[in-house]
Order: structure tokens, then sequence, then C-alpha cells
């Protein structure tokens, strides 16, 4: 046989043989059993990609092994062992990409107006903003105030955990100048699938309202759900047992 007429053949046989996959020769446990060390894949998401392995090649089977820190590919079957485990390792290998960057998570943003109710007669000097009249016009309707005044508007970048502690302004009591101090937290926020709709599990507004020598704390604690443009009136709090005002909680947020 010529050169020639050899080179051909060899050609011809390459052709008709599988390319073993990139597999490192320690890696090759038997030629029924292989390991396959992730560049990018990671535990949970391995487990799933070796899952659908394994359901599309029936005969070779795929698990995660801390051990190794990889997944182990076995053949169950007796005929074409290595090919099986190649076609296999050659699917995995598809999805052992970089993930694609998580999407930003959305930015809210709540403002708290707080409202003085004056519980005495007389007309009441002060107004609200007209974002607030719908609001007030509503409170009047079904509450025995007076008349109303925007105090104080607190914005917060909500997360998880935050909280926002300040003064609030001597006009809110008329009590000559006694200084009250509030506080604003915000537990377990999240965004619902519409982009608009904002849950918080565990909401508290406080008031440390002088009592004797010291203060006492009179809260709003509740869960809520608002919607991007909505007021939510959340209730009242008592400043002072010797005035009829009372100090209300308007809430309406922004999704960024």
């Amino acid at each position: 046989m010529n050169k020639l007429a050899a080179g051909l053949i060899f050609v011809a046989f390459s052709q008709v043989v599988p390319v073993v996959a990139q597999t490192k020769p320690e890696n090759n446990l038997s030629p029924r059993m292989r390991i396959y060390e992730p560049k990018y894949l990671k535990r949970e998401r391995a487990e799933q990609v070796a899952r659908f392995v394994g359901s599309v090649i029936g005969f070779v089977s795929i698990h995660w092994e801390p051990v190794v820190n990889g997944l182990v590919l076995t053949n169950g079957s007796q005929k074409d062992s290595q090919e099986e485990l190649d076609k296999a390792e050659a699917l995995v290998r598809r999805f052992d990409v970089p993930e694609p960057p998580a999407p930003p998570k959305p930015q809210i943003e709540m403002t708290l107006n707080l409202i003085n109710a004056f519980g005495g007669p007389g007309d009441p000097k002060g107004s609200v903003p007209p974002e607030l009249a719908s609001v007030v016009k509503e409170m009047k309707g079904a509450l025995p105030y007076s008349g109303f005044n925007l105090v104080d508007t607190i914005q917060v970048s909500v997360r998880d955990g935050v909280k926002l502690e300040d003064a609030l302004p001597v006009a809110v009591t008329g009590m000559g100048g006694v200084q009250y101090f509030y506080s604003v937290e915000f537990h377990e926020p999240s965004v619902s699938a519409d982009g608009k709709t904002v849950s918080v599990q565990h909401f508290r507004f406080a008031v440390k309202v002088p009592a004797g020598s010291g203060y006492q704390d009179v809260s709003i604690a509740t869960p809520l759900t608002i919607y991007e443009g909505q007021k939510q009136v959340l209730g009242k709090i008592k400043l002072s047992s010797m005035s009829s005002d009372d100090l209300f909680v308007v809430l309406s947020c922004k999704v960024k």
C-alpha cells in the first residue's frame, strides 16, 4: 500500500470516530464513569443542568458530588459507554457558561406626610398642598376635626431594615417648644410583578412623646400594601393627653 492510499484510509477513519470530550485523564474514573469539573456552574445551577441532561440522554445519570466539587457522570448501559458519556459531557459544557447579570432591583421611595388634625374650635392656620387635597377632603368628611395642616414630609429610600430618626417640628404640638422625636422603620419590603405594588411586612412609625420626666413611644405598627400613586392614611398618633389635636400619617410610594 502506497503512502497516498494509507493517508486516505486514515482520513476516512478519523471522520467516523467520535470526538472525545476534553476531559482530564485523571477524571476518567472508568470507561463508564467520569468527573466533570464546572468552570462557571455553581451547585444549584449544576444540579438543574444535571437533571435536564439526564432526562435527554437516558442511559447517563449525573449527580453533584461535593467531595470533588463537580458532576459525576455514569453510563448505566453496557453499550457505547464512552460515546454516551461524551454526548452528556458536551451537553453539560453548553450550559457551563457565565450567568447573565441579575436585573437591577427596583428602588422604592416612600413619602410620609405628617398631617396635624386640630380638634379644638376655631379656624386653624395652615393648609395642605394640592396633592393631598383629596385625602384631606375624605378625612374631613369622616373625622370630627376642625382643620388639617401639613407639618412635615419625610422621604425614605426603602430597603430592608432601614430606620430613620429625627425631631418633629415644634409646630406640631404648639406645646410651648416641647421637643418630640420620631422614628420610622421598614422591614422586608418587596415589589410585585406588576412593578407598581409595594408590600412591607413590618412597618413602624413611632413618636417619643413627653411623659412626666421622660418620654414614651406612641406608634403605628402594621404590615402594609400600597400601590404607586395611592395615598394611604395609616392612622393617628395622640401627642398629648392635654390636647385634642392628633397627628396622622399619610403614606405614598414611587417605584423606580
